[in-house]
């Protein structure tokens, strides 16, 4: 044997057991040193020992191995010794699509705290091509059925019809709306006056029912010697009486004290009766004696108007005014928003009357409204169309902000957004940005009541 023959063979055979022990190790022994970390995984498909790991997209180490434990995956990972890990991180496996390969995928977190070697985190893995295959294809049948019953809806020659008739009555209907709106504001006015007019009687009547009761009061204090000498003359006769009865002598004196009992009592009976005639006469010019059917009408009215103050009591009205003016555009005009919330005091419903943009764009509001503690939801006749709003106070996040936005149906929809500082619980200044041909900007002072 020649010695090249001799230095060939020894070469390839220490080929074979370099690559064979490459084989084994997996090259583990090339690789730069590292620490250990095992991550539990719900579905550790693709991953195999020798995979890479990248660490916020650059190559940071090896998974060791792969095992089976009970309801999971371990996998055991290599990081290099100069990558530190907070703990906060995210560990996901990326299955590489088609045709990449798998490999395991850390995003640093913001932690300071980092993980020492050994640790056990929890991780993800991203759904599969099959996964997302089959969730598409769901959302397309999902789709289809959508999409098959609306062409049934639009088949239906009745409910077509029905929204043919719906389409042209809308016009009727937001005209009535308008109507009711008008009417609305007129029962408004009428119920404050009516309740203005309540006040004023009550008023009137608790004046009379003064005056009545000073009236009573000096009849009295007049009558009182005569009411005095009437209870001295019953007091006597009923002594006179007792005395009858016990020594009653028909011819003694007991029959000649009897008859003048009698007649003291008849002198009283008439005392009482000139009293009363002179109490019918000091509060009655005609003399018909009506006192127990005006004390009787007294406390009717009063009842009455009792029971409406309760019910008056009963409403929470509170309202809002805005100043601002313009500061966009061309017109830089002054304007003011002025509006009422009325509603009962233990429900968070209310009805919303306001009038906004006097001055500039006049438009009326009557809309019906949810109150809570976040905020307000109101919807119906907004800004002189069809629309809604709604309001988020920050109180209650502790800020003295309120942010709110409002809709309508003119032109095809126009809105707007405002920005209001709350300085004291009445008073504030706010920021309002209409989105409308103009852009028109305004700024204000509110005041709430």
């Amino acid at each position: 044997m020649s010695r090249e023959l001799k230095v060939g063979i020894a070469t390839f055979v220490a080929l074979l057991l370099l690559g064979g022990l490459v084989f084994v190790t997996g090259g583990k022994w090339w690789r730069q040193k590292g620490y250990e970390i095992e991550v539990l995984l719900e579905d550790a498909s693709g991953l195999k020992s020798g995979s890479p790991v990248y660490i916020s997209g650059v190559e940071g180490g090896y998974v060791i191995g792969v095992y089976l434990i009970p309801a999971r995956a371990s996998v055991k990972i290599s990081v290099r010794e100069e990558y530190k890990i907070p703990i906060d991180s995210s560990f996901i496996v990326d299955r590489g699509g088609l045709l990449g390969e798998a490999n395991l995928k850390i995003y640093r977190g913001q932690s300071e705290e980092y993980l020492s070697p050994g640790s056990t985190v929890n991780g993800k893995s991203q759904p599969g091509m099959d996964e997302l295959i089959a969730e598409v294809r769901t959302n397309l049948q999902i789709m289809e059925e959508i999409f098959s019953r609306i062409k049934e809806i639009m088949d239906d020659q009745e409910v077509w019809g029905a929204f043919r008739k719906a389409s042209i009555d809308l016009p009727h209907l937001v005209a009535d709306v308008r109507v009711a709106m008008q009417r609305l504001s007129n029962v408004t006015d009428q119920g404050k006056a009516f309740l203005e007019g309540v006040q004023a009687d009550v008023d009137v009547l608790t004046k009379r029912w003064s005056s009545l009761s000073g009236t009573i009061e000096g009849v009295v204090k007049e009558n009182s010697e005569n009411l005095r000498m009437t209870v001295t003359k019953l007091r006597s006769s009923v002594e006179r009486i007792d005395s009858i009865i016990t020594d009653f002598d028909v011819d003694g004196e007991g029959g000649k004290d009897l008859r003048r009992a009698v007649k003291g009592l008849g002198d009283a009976t008439q005392s009482l009766t000139e009293l009363a005639r002179n109490l019918d006469a000091a509060l009655f010019e005609d003399g018909e004696g009506k006192l127990p059917s005006l004390l009787e009408d007294v406390t009717k009215t009063t009842s009455q108007a009792s029971e409406l103050l309760e019910e008056v009591q009963s409403y929470r009205i509170s309202g809002k005014t805005f100043v601002h003016q313009v500061t966009s555009g061309e017109d830089e005009e002054l304007m003011m928003d002025v509006g009422l919330d009325i509603g009962k005091v233990n429900s968070p419903w209310f009805l919303r009357l306001a009038g906004e943009d006097l001055g500039y764009d006049d438009a009326f509001t009557g809309a019906f409204g949810y109150r809570a503690r976040w905020g307000e939801l109101w919807g119906g006749y907004v800004h002189g169309d069809l629309g809604g709003g709604a309001l988020w106070d920050m109180k209650t996040i502790g800020l003295p902000l309120a942010l709110s936005w409002q809709w309508w149906d003119e032109d095809g929809g126009k809105w707007y957004v405002q920005g209001e500082w709350r300085v004291t619980d009445h008073w504030g200044l706010f920021y309002r940005r209409y989105e409308d041909d103009d852009d028109t900007e305004s700024v204000g002072v509110s005041y709430r009541f």
